[in-house]
């Protein structure tokens, strides 16, 4: 709804009052000779009520509701047991309450001096000054916590002390009224002693003003009690209704002006318990993936009609990777594949980057021309860890750009930390030598893997291999040469077995392989692979052929549990070494078999 302008509108409402107040000015100009004087008495009498009694009246209204705010709170602090919530009323009574009650009973007491008063009216705020002081003696200010706090009796005192100073207030503000009151009916009967002076115009003149209230209240009185309570229902918080407005007037633009602020409350609302929500559930994130897809998740939600896409440098931080899943005809998709992360122009320049489909200089390689978006780098510490690219079809708001800039520097510093944390976990379980899972990380996996094999009822082969004469290589070629000869074979073990297999480094120059879902003859087969592949190897300055000898074990030939297997697959290692090396063997029928010194797991590094 387009508001009214301000010269159409604010004209149209002067144009009326100016015509109604022209004609009851002329009215008034033709009695103002005849009753000049009467006339003069009642505007004197009317300034002196607008200035003395209705002010009184204001204040002790004013001191009134002073007095019970400070009741209630004081009550709720005397019977309230939460500590956090006392500490704040205690503020509340000593910073607010207290201060604001002492300021209007001081201010009623000045206005209310005048020896003109009635006695009633002294007595009372005398009442209310002793009563008041005897509130502030026992429970003033630095006193709460010592004479309220978790107190019935304490509670029942203030309410009788607070209770007289109320009803001592409504007393003066009767008196008051009753005053006004009586104001009211003398300029009543001043203007009825001038009335018949004035009987033709008044006539007139009440025609009139008869008009101008009718219209006021027609056009005016009702619209604006409307907005009253409009405005009220919104400041109890709810939101749930807009203003009817109609004509074209400042009570239109008034209404249109009210039903945005409501908007915009609930809209601020709504995002408010969206980032409390958000802000919980980053907390509740134990993966840095899981992290990237509930950030998408929340400003899809906050953004409506948006495509959101976390992108992410890896560790070597020569790769823009998304992490989150993407439609497989997503046009980033392609700009995806080898990104570099200078390629994203909010990487790039650690700055907000934003795409309104308009040619410009620079065009960002994962956005493109001709898309519509925002783009905002994760920055932590002054490093660029990924983005977050926001798309659709038409430019962002100012208030949804805030949400995103919000979002992204809240889930930031998690990311951060989840990255950190999967970084060191993956450092904690790989061997720096080899670049394969350490003893402790293939020790746990061994365990996890064969638990799965025995629950699903399940063949699998675990494979043991241990370098031949490794230590003459060391002896010959230095130990740099054994190095380069154990980085050679974990590179060459990775590349012989399937994606789904496990290998790493079981101690020393010995290695280890699990083969979930393959059967004892499967398991050999594959181990002649590997033996081929490492005979294979040619390492300078190592002169000599490089061999290994493996022994293979398997679920549930040998066992069922990951000691028993590997304990198997440790013996046929051994009978591989003692057959003469560079060959495979498989771990005999443990009904048949004979182990006077049975081999236990290696120890965790």
């Amino acid at each position: 709804m387009s508001s009214p302008s301000r010269s159409g509108g604010r004209l149209t409402i002067a144009r009326r009052l100016g015509f109604l107040v022209a004609l009851l000015g002329l009215a008034v100009a033709t009695v103002a000779a005849i009753g000049a004087q009467g006339v003069g008495r009642i505007d004197h009498d009317l300034k002196d009520f607008r200035s003395g009694d209705f002010h009184q009246a204001a204040l002790t209204v004013e001191l009134r509701g002073a007095l019970r705010s400070t009741e209630l709170a004081s009550l709720e602090y005397a019977l309230v047991e939460d500590r956090p919530r006392r500490r704040k009323l205690e503020q509340n009574l000593s910073g607010n309450f207290v201060p604001t009650a002492s300021a209007a009973l001081a201010a009623t007491e000045k206005e209310l001096a005048s020896p003109s008063e009635p006695a009633s009216t002294h007595a009372a705020l005398r009442r209310l000054r002793t009563n008041w002081q005897l509130y502030l003696e026992r429970y003033g200010p630095g006193l709460f916590a010592t004479n309220l706090a978790g107190e019935q009796a304490a509670a029942i005192e203030v309410r009788v002390v607070l209770d007289r100073l109320i009803s001592d207030a409504e007393l003066l503000a009767r008196s008051e009224a009753t005053q006004a009151a009586a104001t009211l009916e003398k300029e009543r009967a001043l203007a009825e002693s001038t009335r018949t002076q004035l009987i033709i115009t008044a006539l007139l003149a009440g025609l009139i003003g008869t008009g101008i209230a009718s219209v006021l209240t027609r056009s005016i009185v009702r619209r604006t009690r409307r907005f009253s309570r409009f405005a009220g229902e919104v400041a109890a918080g709810s939101y749930g209704e807009r203003m009817q407005v109609r004509g074209n007037d400042e009570l239109t633009e008034l209404g249109g002006l009210l039903n945005r602020m409501v908007e915009h409350r609930e809209e601020e609302q709504t995002q408010g318990l969206q980032r409390s929500e958000f802000t919980e559930a980053m907390q509740l994130t134990g993966s840095e993936g899981e992290a990237h897809d509930l950030l998408k998740s929340h400003l899809e939600r906050s953004i409506p009609g948006s495509a959101v896409t976390v992108l992410s440098r890896n560790n070597s931080a020569d790769r823009l990777e998304p992490t989150t899943d993407l439609a497989a005809e997503d046009p980033i998709v392609e700009a995806l594949r080898d990104a570099q992360p200078r390629d994203c122009l909010a990487v790039r320049s650690g700055q907000p980057h934003r795409s309104d489909g308009a040619q410009t200089l620079m065009t960002c390689e994962i956005c493109g021309e001709a898309t519509t978006s925002a783009c905002r780098p994760l920055l932590v510490g002054g490093e660029v860890i990924g983005s977050v690219l926001a798309r659709r079809d038409h430019v962002l708001s100012e208030s949804e750009n805030e949400t995103m800039r919000g979002s992204v520097i809240q889930a930031a510093p998690l990311l951060a930390n989840l990255r950190n944390l999967a970084l060191a976990e993956l450092r904690a379980g790989t061997d720096a030598l080899t670049g394969l899972p350490n003893q402790r990380a293939s020790h746990e996996t061994l365990q996890r893997m064969v638990a799965q094999a025995d629950r699903a009822h399940q063949p699998y082969a675990v494979l043991l291999l241990d370098l031949d004469h490794f230590k003459e290589i060391n002896d010959i070629f230095g130990h740099g040469a054994g190095d380069d000869v154990l980085a050679a074979v974990g590179v060459r073990l990775r590349s012989a077995i399937r994606e789904q297999d496990f290998c790493g480094r079981y101690g020393g120059e010995e290695f280890i392989v699990l083969l979930p879902d393959t059967d004892l003859a499967g398991g050999a087969v594959l181990a002649e692979k590997v033996r081929q592949a490492i005979e294979a190897i040619h390492v300078d300055p190592v002169s000599r052929e490089i061999t290994i000898s493996i022994g293979v074990a398997g679920i549930p030939d040998h066992g069922t549990d990951a000691a028993t297997v590997a304990r198997s697959a440790d013996r046929a290692l051994y009978a591989a070494k003692a057959a003469g090396r560079n060959c495979v063997e498989i771990a005999p029928d443990p009904a048949s078999a004979v182990d006077p010194d049975p081999v236990q797991l290696a120890p965790l590094a």
